[in-house]
């Protein structure tokens, strides 16, 4: 039981490896942003070689590690860090606000009056 609790957890840590490798090819990153394990749909949201249709499916993970990441990644749309503001995971709305690419009057709302007080639909700057 021990040894294979132990080969479990090295599976996991070369998994995590891949998923934030650079150079994992981007069908290779499509799967395994299918894992059961959280950690690697994070470490997929986290590589900045993730396609952006790959960040868009698991900025609706169920998990709030998983929208972080997203809403880290550079590479990740407006649109998707929009999505992301409203998240009801102050950790999720913090990468958002952290996201150089997150267009300011969205880091003002966060910072001042929270994302619910901001209606991001009615944005006449897109």
């Amino acid at each position: 039981m021990i040894i294979a609790m132990h080969q479990s957890k090295l599976n996991e840590e070369a998994l995590i490896l891949e998923a934030e490798r650079k150079t994992t090819s981007l069908g290779r990153l499509t799967e395994l942003a299918q894992s059961r394990l959280v950690s690697v749909r994070a470490s997929v949201a986290g590589n900045i070689q993730t396609p952006v249709a790959v960040l868009e499916s698991l900025s609706a993970d169920h998990d709030y590690v998983v929208h972080c990441a997203v809403a880290e990644n550079r590479k990740t749309p407006i649109i998707v860090l929009k999505k992301l503001a409203f998240d009801a995971n102050q950790w999720v709305r913090n990468e958002v606000r952290e996201n150089p690419n997150t267009p300011i009057e969205i880091k003002e709302s966060i910072d001042v009056h929270g994302i619910d007080d901001f209606n991001l639909n009615n944005n006449e700057n897109e």
